[in-house]
Parts: structure tokens; sequence; C-alpha cells
């Protein structure tokens, strides 16, 4: 009777406990799956069967003649050997060997039939498991044909390197990197986790995963993978030394600059910076960008070449300090903004997003200063004090450095008057400030127009700036059904593009769930966001007023630069030009909401949005990995 009573006791306990914690057991439940479905992706994302050299012509094989490769490779796992293979369409008797060795010793041997060959393809012969290589050790196969008669069995010659070699392809996994990569994600996974239970601050959870990923993205993007991201760091390059300025290299007008050749080799490890071997270099399209866009990235550099010459690691530091800046930011604009903090950490959180932001390229840090500056002036506007002078300070930079970034952005300015009138000291002061930033901002880029007209070129065959100009202005109406028509037909590609569906330069075509999980989790966002605020009645239509300029500008300046003259729909519109005033439109619509998210919801929410950039590490790691 004893134990019956403890038994039921102690029944009674455990259901308790589930009772009691049956959401945070819930929570960790879910987590897991998914963290279990993220390891089951990875599994293929660390495979890897570089190109082969390119093929000339087949050789004839000769019976029972073995033919012996040498094979270049670091530690890696083996999973399978290719050999391109002629047959000269005829249909072959006999067979053919393939041996794998480690030094002497023979690894694995495969024997087929020659009439399964088919002509002008890879052979492709699969060991049994995989097979560690050891880096100490030298590798090799040799392939043999056995026929008694006749036999049109060939191998293609390669001729790409320094000797001829048989065209083949090396199938193999980097288990030491996929090893760092999966431990660096648990030990993640399981800190924001356990963040979340002890039901830490959600603004440190925010800043968590933003500098974690950011982190990633850094680590696992290679040098070069940004859009232009070789010319942005030219350009950074030449600002570093001195030239504010790019010079005029042809007679054309084309921008560049005399730089040491080796920038051109920022991939490879071995190339030393030598400025007694220089060459000219184009780099127009960002030529036309102010200096002010690469003042991290050559602050960066500046500093690396103190202490090294080495190319990539110049490179690297260039995109660090750009890094560092665009974090700060961000951690910035989540700390201080009165309300929609869900829609911008999003926002910070799309795979371009982040991409962008580890990269040469100025976009991030447009994106960075633009949803800082959305978050200061949401800030001192619903602040209960009137403007200091470091508000002041702080926002006139902010809004100059973003004129001066491109200029279809100078239009964010206007969000100054979103803050209202009692906010200075007199109110004759809000209208001078107000007025006198944006002349400033205007000014400072009809300077920089000036300097960078004489760079102006076509970038693309069939444009004419100045005819495609005088079209618009003639022709409004035509010009609006444009507009319509490339909204309507590339809406989905911007959209996409924009959270992340093609990363690198747009090549590398992530995991399709992701983005559209992401566009559904935007949206439910949005519609949850709203908080207990009085709104200030003049900030929806000054912020819908601001994006919709500044959309028709993004518009109106690739028509203008990028699309042939009267084109049916303009061309070189991409997701990420509009992310720096996506959070405009979708903060005015969180005001027209009820509902507001649980603390339950905001769980998954985190480890959800951790999932999905994981995801998209590895599929970016799947395309890119090289040994």
């Amino acid at each position: 009777m004893i134990f019956d009573l403890n038994n039921r006791a102690s029944m009674t306990h455990i259901r308790d406990f589930f009772t009691n914690n049956s959401k945070t057991i819930s929570f960790i439940l879910i987590s897991v799956l998914l963290f279990s479905i993220y390891l089951v992706h990875s599994k293929d994302a660390f495979k890897r069967e570089p190109e082969a050299y390119w093929s000339s012509y087949p050789v004839a094989m000769e019976s029972d003649n073995p033919i012996r490769q040498e094979i270049s490779i670091k530690e890696a796992e083996i999973l399978s050997i290719s050999i391109k293979v002629g047959t000269y369409e005829s249909t072959n008797e006999g067979t053919l060997t393939l041996t794998l060795y480690e030094d002497d010793n023979v690894i694995q041997q495969w024997t087929r039939d020659t009439s399964l060959l088919v002509d002008n393809e890879y052979a492709v012969f699969e060991l049994d498991a995989p097979y560690l290589s050891n880096p100490d050790h030298r590798y090799s196969f040799t392939i043999v044909d056995h026929y008694s008669e006749s036999n049109a069995i060939a191998l293609y010659d390669s001729q790409d390197n320094s000797e001829e070699t048989v065209c083949y392809k090396v199938n193999y996994t980097n288990r030491s990197y996929q090893r760092t990569v999966v431990m660096i994600s648990v030990t993640v996974f399981l800190a924001l986790v356990i963040l979340i239970i002890k039901k830490t601050n959600e603004k440190i959870l925010m800043i968590f995963v933003v500098l974690s990923l950011g982190l990633a993205y850094f680590f696992v993007c290679p040098l070069g993978i940004a859009p232009d991201e070789q010319t942005h760091f030219w350009r950074a390059y030449e600002i570093s030394h001195g030239h504010m300025v790019s010079q005029h290299v042809y007679d054309d007008g084309i921008g560049g600059n005399t730089l040491p050749s080796a920038v051109k080799n920022f991939n490879d490890e071995s190339s030393i910076i030598d400025w007694n071997n220089t060459e000219v270099i184009e780099f127009g399209n960002t030529s036309l960008y102010a200096p002010v866009n690469y003042l991290p990235q050559s602050i960066g550099i500046t500093i690396a070449e103190l202490f090294t010459q080495r190319v990539s690691l110049v490179f690297y530091a260039g995109r660090a300090c750009s890094f560092l800046l665009c974090m700060t930011l961000c951690i910035l604009s989540i700390w201080i903004i009165p309300f929609g903090r869900k829609i911008l950490f999003m926002i910070m959180l799309f795979p371009m997003s982040l991409q962008e932001m580890i990269s040469m390229s100025p976009d991030g840090l447009t994106i960075s200063l633009s949803l800082f500056l959305i978050s200061y002036i949401l800030y001192v506007s619903y602040s209960p004090s009137k403007l200091r002078k470091r508000d002041y300070i702080i926002i006139t930079a902010t809004c100059l450095l973003l004129s001066l970034m491109k200029i279809v952005y100078v239009v964010l300015l206007f969000l100054v008057l979103i803050i209202p009138k009692d906010k200075f000291n007199k109110q004759r002061n809000s209208a001078i400030f107000k007025t006198g930033l944006v002349a400033s901002a205007f000014v400072l880029n009809l300077i920089w127009l000036t300097v960078s007209s004489g760079f102006l070129g076509e970038f693309q065959p069939g444009v004419n700036s100045s005819e495609q100009v005088k079209y618009i202005l003639l022709n409004l109406p035509d010009y609006l059904i444009i507009v319509i028509r490339t909204t309507l037909e590339e809406g989905l590609f911007i959209i996409s593009t924009m959270i992340g569906s093609n990363m690198g330069r747009l090549t590398i075509s992530t995991t399709g769930i992701i983005w559209v999980v992401y566009l559904i989790m935007f949206v439910y966002t949005v519609a949850t966001d709203n908080e207990s605020i009085n709104y200030h009645k003049q900030d929806a239509p000054i912020m819908l007023l601001v994006f919709f300029t500044c959309v028709a500008l993004i518009y109106t300046s690739l028509y203008v630069q990028w699309t042939a003259l009267k084109n049916e729909i303009v061309r070189g519109i991409q997701g990420r030009y509009f992310t720096p005033v996506l959070p405009l439109p979708a903060l005015v619509a969180s005001r027209l909401t009820k509902g507001t998210a649980t603390s339950h919801t905001s769980c998954y929410y985190f480890v959800l949005l951790l999932f999905l950039n994981g995801v998209i590490l590895l599929d970016i790691i799947n395309y890119t990995f090289l040994m």
C-alpha cells in the first residue's frame, strides 16, 4: 500500500510537472525538430565535385595497358571518382578496371562492362564507404581497358594545367569543415534556447541573433561573393591610398586607377601587394560612388596594410570594418526604436541584408544607416524630452551620410518632418533645422554629381541616358504604364531576391521554401506587431510619401542608366535596392492591425529565424565551398 501511495504521488508530481511546463517542453521539442531538419540538410552541403580540367580530345586506350593518374586532394572524405570516357558511339565488348591507391596500397577496385559506358560522359565509380584522405600520403588511380579484339574506348585528355592529365573529377566531403560548422551551430542553437527559456529581454535576444548570424555570414561567404564586390574593393582600395576621385583611364571616361596587379587576385592567399607591379584597372560602376560609401572599408584596408601585404587579409580587413559599423548601427536601432522593433529585426535578418552587411558593398551600410535613421527619428519623436545637442548632431550626420550613399535615398531625409515641432526649444528652430538639413544634403549631392558626372557612361548596350530622360518627361503616362508593367512582371523576383531566394551574385539558388516561409513570417509580424502607443497623425502620410518617392526614383534611375531607350520594362531591378525603405510601409501597415503577438509565439519566432538563415548558409556553403 505504501508503494502504491508513493507511486501515485510520483505520477501526480510528473503530471503536474508536464502541465506546468507544457509550453517550455513543446518549445524545446519543436526547436529540436527544426535543428534536426537543419542537420539532415547539412549532410549534402559539404559534398564537393569540382569542375574537371577542360577536356581537349579523346585518346584511344590499348588493351591491358594501364594509365596512371596522380590525384591532388587535401584532407577530405573521398566519395567517388569520375572519368570522362569516349566510345566513338560504338558498342564495345570488354571491361574497364579502375583502381584507387593510397601510396602503393589499394583503396578500392572497380570493374565496369564497357558496353554500359556512354560516349562523351563521365563514368562514375563510387566507393563502398567514404575514405578519409591524409595530406601526408599520395593518391592516384590506374585505369585499364581489357579486350580481346577491337575496342573503341578512349579517355579524354586535359591540358588546362602544366601537364597533360586524364580528365577526371573527385567527389569528396570536407568532414573537418562540416564538424566545425555543426559544432558552432549546436552552440548557438543551445545558447538561444537557454536564453529564451530564461526569459531574457527581447532586445538582448535580438542582438544575440543578429551578431551570431552576422558572424556566420562573415566567415562562410567567400571574398567576392556579393554583386560587384571586387570593383567595390578596388574603389575602397584607391580611397585608402588618398584617391577620393577615380581617374579617367580611357578616352570614353571610364573610371579606374593604376593599382597593384595583385589586388585582382584577392582569392589567392599567396597574392602579395607590390607597388612595383601595377596595372590600369577599370571599375567604372563604382567610381560613381562618393568616398563616404567606403569610409569603413578604406579604414580597414589602411590598418591592415600596416601589418600585412597579403591581398586576401587586406580584403577581409576592409570587410571587417564595414561589418562592425553595420552591426553597431543595427544594435543601436534595435535598442532605441520605440515600436516596430520586430519589423526592423526581420529586415536586418533577411539573408540578402546580412550578405550585403558582411561584404565590401556599400549596400549593407546603406541598409544599416536607413534602419538607424528611421529608429532614431522615431526615438526622438516619441521621447518625452526635447531634442538635445547630440540629437541634432546624430540626425544631421546620419542624414548627410545616407544622402551621399546613393542619390535615390536622399528623400529619406524628409523623415525629419515626422519630428513634432514641440520637440524643439522654439518652433522656428524646427523649420530652420529641417529646411537647412534637406538643403545641405541636396547641395552635397549636387557637388558630388558634378564631380562624378565625368564617369557616367553607357554600361548597357542601347542605353542613351539623355534621350531616356527626354522620353520620360514627354511621355509620363506611357512611363507610368512601363513602371506598372515592370512591377507586375518582376514583382515576385523583387520580393524573393530582397529576402534571399538568390544569394551571391544572384547565382546561388537557395532552398525554395525558405524565402516563402520568411515572407509569411514577415507579413505575420507586420500584422501582429501593433503596440499600445499614441501614434502621431503625420507619421503615416510622411512615411508613405517618402517610400513611394524613393521607389519612383529607383525605377527611374534604372530606366535611365541601365535600360535601352523606350524599352517596355525597367531593366536591372533587384530586391535589395528597396530594403532601405521597406520599414516605412511595414510600420504604417502594422498600425492598421489590432492584435499583438504573444511571448510564446516569440519563442518560436527567434528559433525559426535562426533555422531559416542556417539553411541559407548551408546552401551558400554547398555552392561556394572549395578545398
